[in-house]
């Protein structure tokens, strides 16, 4: 009986706790502003290539792809391949234009972030951002591709 009184007594006095405690707030950065999705090794490197592909994209004048493409690939499950082998060995004629050796050089780049993102997304199983990272990298790697061979 006295194990049962015990028993009582500690989930009440557990129960007490747990309604004491302030509410909990978002998680915050070390900058003070709420934790954002992919926060913590993958992630940080998700981020550091998708903004590197966002600059690299730029500076080719393309734009990334929006967030309503991005779910739409997403969703139809029409998200373009990884490039095999380089973008200029990918057109159908390769690209003579001066210029194109740099612009076909950052379209490599931007496939290599991509396929890096990728491969990071692959190891956070079920993560909705990480997976959408993936996608909107692939697509930024098929445009940067085309302004290679059409260069």
């Amino acid at each position: 009986m006295k194990t049962i009184a015990l028993w009582i007594t500690l989930a009440v006095a557990v129960a007490a706790c747990g309604a004491a405690k302030a509410p909990q707030r978002a998680p915050e950065t070390t900058a003070g502003t709420a934790a954002v999705p992919g926060e913590g090794r993958p992630g940080d490197e998700i981020r550091a290539l998708d903004e590197q592909i966002t600059r690299d994209l730029a500076t080719l004048g393309l734009a990334a792809p929006t967030d309503t493409e991005v779910t739409e690939m997403v969703v139809a499950h029409s998200v373009p391949a990884p490039l095999e082998g380089t973008a200029a060995a990918s057109c159908e004629a390769p690209p003579t234009a001066d210029g194109c050796s740099d612009v076909c050089t950052l379209a490599d780049s931007i496939c290599q972030s991509a396929d890096r993102i990728c491969v990071l997304a692959d190891q956070l199983p079920g993560d909705d951002w990480a997976i959408q990272r993936c996608a909107s990298g692939r697509a930024s790697c098929d445009r940067a591709r085309e302004r290679c061979c059409g260069c």
